[in-house]
């Protein structure tokens, strides 16, 4: 019969299993490659947190130094005044170049213009 035929050879037939993919080992993805990295990276900010070290001392020897010399060396509000006074000579300077640089554009414009009228004729 057709329910006879159609059983075994659906019991037969076992589900086949899918071939397990081969993992591919790279240079990074290896124990020893994994280690060379860490212990790189290791050395590296062991190195990164001496020259830090160097530069707070720099910075506080500096700081010591300030102290030494008096208030003279702190008188930043002066310092700040200066810096703010240059800084609206150079604004002042930069508007007239501006002034200077439009005019010119226009004037070269204009001899544009009278140029391409005069090859017109």
């Amino acid at each position: 019969t057709a329910v006879d035929q159609v059983a075994p050879s659906t019991n037969t037939t076992a589900p086949l299993a899918k071939p397990k993919r081969k993992r591919t080992r790279t240079g990074w993805s290896s124990s020893t490659g994994l280690q060379r990295r860490k212990r790189a990276e290791l050395q590296f900010l062991r190195e990164h947190v001496r020259d830090l070290e160097t530069y707070a001392e720099k910075l506080k020897q500096r700081t010591s130094l300030a102290h030494v010399v008096g208030n003279k060396s702190c008188d930043w509000q002066g310092v700040a005044v200066a810096e703010f006074k240059e800084r609206q000579k150079a604004e002042e300077l930069n508007r007239a170049l501006r002034r200077i640089m439009d005019n010119q554009l226009q004037v070269s414009a204009a001899l544009k213009l009278a140029a391409e009228q005069q090859t017109l004729q």
